[in-house]
């Protein structure tokens, strides 16, 4: 449903600016936006559904990662995380190591339409609650933060 309404945006924001209307700026969210974020999917994925209830019924990811939003050291957090749950270290290490994967796949509509309207001049910008860390790791692999 949210792609359905970033699409219909999108379109609406397409058509303005033929018409020759332009947009002071437009932003885009990151998450969910520009990128999947589905951490349970990433793990269903990887370790399976039930393995993945019973981690996430265990262990805070989503508090852990509410701690790298605000700032937490990225890599640091995680793997200390990881050490305090040993029963669980190799699948919160995931959360770090395979982060890129997690933060996947990309939303190529949403994707589409920021470089058109850059193409056309106008300013976007991306919002985020992304950690000053995990953004640093995200920038150089996710190419349309540039």
């Amino acid at each position: 449903a949210a792609r359905a309404v970033v699409a219909a945006v999108g379109r609406a924001v397409v058509a303005a600016v033929g018409a020759g209307m332009q947009p002071e700026a437009v932003i885009f969210d990151i998450g969910n936006v520009l990128t999947s974020w589905q951490p349970e999917a990433f793990y269903d994925r990887v370790i399976g559904p039930d393995r993945r209830r019973a981690l996430f019924a265990e262990v805070d990811l989503h508090g852990m990662n509410e701690a790298v939003d605000a700032g937490a050291l990225f890599r640091e957090t995680i793997y200390d995380w990881a050490d305090r749950h040993p029963a669980w270290a190799g699948e919160i290490r995931m959360w770090y190591d395979r982060w890129i994967e997690l933060a996947s796949p990309r939303i190529e509509g949403s994707i589409a339409l920021q470089r058109a309207l850059r193409r056309k001049g106008v300013p976007v910008f991306a919002l985020t609650n992304f950690g000053e860390y995990s953004f640093a790791e995200a920038l150089p692999k996710m190419d349309f933060l540039n």
